[in-house]
C-alpha cells in the first residue's frame, strides 16, 4: 500500500510538472503570435526568450536579433538596450559601433537605464576604442548617485578598470592613460564616500595599481 501511495504522489508531481511545462510553451506560442501581429512589447519578449533559450525554446541569437530589431525599430527602448548588450557582449554578434548606436538611441528615446546599461557593457567589453564613449556615460551615471547604491556597477567598475588601463598602456595612448587614471581615481574617491562596502578590497587594489602607474607615467599629475 505504501508503494502505491508513493507511486501516486510521483504521478501527481509529474502531472503538475508537465502541465507547467505545457503552460510555458503555450505562453511562448501566444507571445509569438502577438509578436507576428506587430506588438513591439511581445516582439521584445520573444527576442529575449530566443537569446536566453528558456521556456523550452532553443537559444537562437539570429532569431533573437531579428525580433529585437523589429521591436526596437518600432520605438520600444528596452529592445534597444538588449540589442546594445548583444552587439557588445555576444562573441558571435560583436559589432561595437552598432551596439553603442542602439544604446544612444535608447537614451534619446528617454530610457533612464541606458547610461547604466551602456556603462556596464562597455566596461565588460574593455574595448579601448570606446573609452571616449564610456567616460561621459560613466560620469553621468556617477552624477546620478547610482554608483553609491549599485553593487553590480561598482563591482564591474572595480574589476574592469585595470583591464582598460592595461590595454590603453599597451596601445601607447598616453592621453587616454591620463583620462582613465583620473576617471578611476574619481571612482575610488566616490566609492570611499559611498555605501558599497564589499568592493573596498577591489578599490584598494586599484589604488595600489594607480600609484604604480603614476610612477610609470610622468604625464599623470
Amino acid at each position: 500500500m505504501k508503494a502505491i501511495q508513493v507511486s501516486r504522489w510521483t504521478i501527481s508531481f509529474l502531472g503538475i510538472a508537465l502541465a507547467l511545462l505545457a503552460g510555458g510553451c503555450i505562453s511562448f506560442e501566444r507571445r509569438l503570435a502577438n509578436a507576428n501581429a506587430g506588438n513591439p512589447k511581445e516582439q521584445y519578449a520573444v527576442g529575449k526568450t530566443y537569446r536566453t533559450g528558456d521556456k523550452g525554446v532553443s537559444r537562437d541569437l539570429a532569431k533573437s536579433v531579428n525580433w529585437l530589431t523589429r521591436s526596437a525599430s518600432a520605438g520600444y527602448s528596452p529592445a534597444m538596450l538588449e540589442l546594445g548588450d548583444i552587439y557588445l557582449t555576444e562573441p558571435s554578434c560583436l559589432n561595437p559601433k552598432e551596439g553603442v548606436d542602439w544604446y544612444l538611441k535608447a537614451k534619446q528615446a528617454g530610457n533612464t537605464k541606458a547610461n547604466r546599461a551602456m556603462t556596464l557593457a562597455l566596461l565588460r567589453s574593455e574595448r579601448i576604442e570606446f573609452f571616449q564613449v564610456l567616460k561621459p556615460a560613466f560620469e553621468e551615471t556617477v552624477e546620478s548617485g547610482n554608483v553609491f547604491r549599485d553593487h553590480e556597477l561598482a563591482s564591474v567598475l572595480s574589476t574592469h578598470f585595470l583591464g582598460y588601463m592595461q590595454k590603453l598602456y599597451t596601445a601607447k595612448r598616453s592621453s587616454d592613460v591620463v583620462d582613465c587614471y583620473n576617471l578611476a581615481r574619481d571612482f575610488m574617491i566616490r566609492m570611499k564616500g559611498g555605501t558599497v562596502t564589499q568592493t573596498f578590497d577591489d578599490v584598494k587594489s586599484i589604488e595600489r595599481q594607480l600609484e604604480e602607474w603614476k610612477t610609470l607615467h610622468p604625464q599623470i599629475k
